[in-house]
C-alpha cells in the first residue's frame, strides 16, 4: 500500500496479546518466569512494551534471552531506573525553581515588571518572542490559580502579568526558551550563581528541561541517548579531568546538575550521595550504558 506521496507503507498486523500470551512469548525467548500470577500483575501495572526496553541487556542475540535470565532481573533493572528518575527529578526541581527565581528577579529589576513583553529587551535572535507571548497568554487564559484570579480581579484591565507571577505559570521548556532569548550581557549575570559559562548556559538549561520532561512522563533514563544535550566546555580542564564527560548520556546531565547545585544550593551533597548509593548497588556494565565509568567520582566536577 502506498500513500499519496507514493511512499510504501507497511501495515501493522500484529494482534494484541493477552497477559498469558505475553508471558508465553517471553518464555519462548528463554526468560525464566517462576510465578505467572506475579508476572501478570507486573505486566498489568507496567505494560509489556515499557518493560521490553529493560530486556535488551539480557538478550543475545535480539529477542533471545541469555541463559538463566529471570523476569526478576529485568524488573530489578526497571526499578533501578525508576529510582534514578526520582533522584534526578528531585534535583531538577531545585535547579528549576532557582532558575525561575533568578530570571524573574533580574528581569524585573532591569526591565521592570512588564519588561519581558517587549522584544527590544531581548536578543535579536529571539525571533519567536511573539509566539512565546501567545503561548504565555494561552496558559494565563486557562489558569485557575488563585493568585492569577486575584490579580485579574484587583487589576482589571491590565493586559499582562508581572514577570514574577508569569514566571510561575510557564513550563520549564518555556523558561528555557526565554533564557535562550536573553541578551548576552544578561546571560552573563544570570549564569553567574550557577557557575556556568554564558556561552553554554542556554544549552544546559534546554537539556535540563528535556530531561525533566522525560522524568515527568516516566520515561527511561537508563541506557538512553539524549536527543537534547548540554554543551560541555571545551577549554576547561575541570570538565575533562581525568576523563571527558559524555554529554549524550545521563552522566553528562547529572554532572551539569551537580555542578549547578554546588554553585547555589546545599542539596548538592545529598544529590551526589543518593546517586552514589544507587549506582554502587548496580552492575558496572549497566552503569556504563549511562556514561558513568567505574571511576566517575574521581572526576574533578564530582570532587568539588
Amino acid at each position: 500500500m502506498r500513500n499519496l506521496a507514493g511512499f510504501l507503507i507497511m501495515q501493522y498486523k500484529k494482534p494484541p496479546l493477552t497477559y498469558e500470551k505475553q508471558i508465553e512469548l517471553l518464555q519462548s525467548r528463554g526468560l525464566i518466569i517462576r510465578d505467572k500470577a506475579e508476572a501478570i500483575l507486573l505486566l498489568n501495572q507496567t505494560n509489556y512494551y515499557r518493560l521490553s526496553a529493560y530486556c535488551i541487556p539480557f538478550q543475545q542475540p535480539k529477542d533471545q534471552f541469555k541463559r538463566d535470565t529471570t523476569l526478576q532481573e529485568v524488573h530489578d533493572l526497571y526499578l533501578f531506573d525508576r529510582k534514578l528518575r526520582r533522584i534526578i527529578f528531585d534535583a531538577l526541581q531545585t535547579v528549576e525553581i532557582s532558575l525561575r527565581a533568578h530570571v524573574s528577579y533580574y528581569l524585573a529589576h532591569k526591565y521592570g515588571a512588564f519588561g519581558y513583553v517587549y522584544p527590544s529587551n531581548f536578543s535579536s535572535y529571539f525571533v519567536y518572542h511573539d509566539q512565546w507571548m501567545e503561548d504565555l497568554q494561552s496558559v494565563i487564559d486557562r489558569s485557575r490559580e488563585e493568585f492569577v484570579e486575584h490579580y485579574k480581579t484587583k487589576y482589571f484591565g491590565n493586559l499582562h502579568l508581572p514577570i514574577w507571577i508569569a514566571i510561575e505559570l510557564i513550563s520549564f521548556g518555556a523558561l528555557s526558551r526565554l533564557i535562550r532569548g536573553l541578551k548576552q550581557q544578561d546571560l552573563k549575570v544570570l549564569c553567574s550563581p550557577f557557575d556556568v559559562l554564558a556561552a553554554i548556559f542556554p544549552s544546559c538549561v534546554h537539556s535540563l528541561s528535556y530531561v525533566r520532561n522525560i522524568c515527568a512522563h516516566h520515561g527511561r533514563l537508563w541506557n538512553r541517548e539524549l536527543a537534547v544535550r548540554p554543551r560541555i566546555p571545551k577549554k576547561t580542564n575541570r570538565w575533562h579531568t581525568p576523563f571527558e564527560i559524555p554529554n549524550n548520556r545521563i552522566m553528562g546531565v547529572s554532572s551539569v546538575i551537580y555542578h549547578m547545585l554546588t554553585g547555589f544550593n546545599s542539596s548538592a551533597s545529598s544529590f551526589k550521595t543518593d546517586l552514589q548509593e544507587l549506582l554502587n548497588n548496580q552492575d558496572p556494565a549497566y552503569i556504563k550504558r549511562m556514561g558513568f565509568p567505574e571511576n566517575w567520582l574521581e572526576h574533578r566536577i564530582w570532587n568539588s
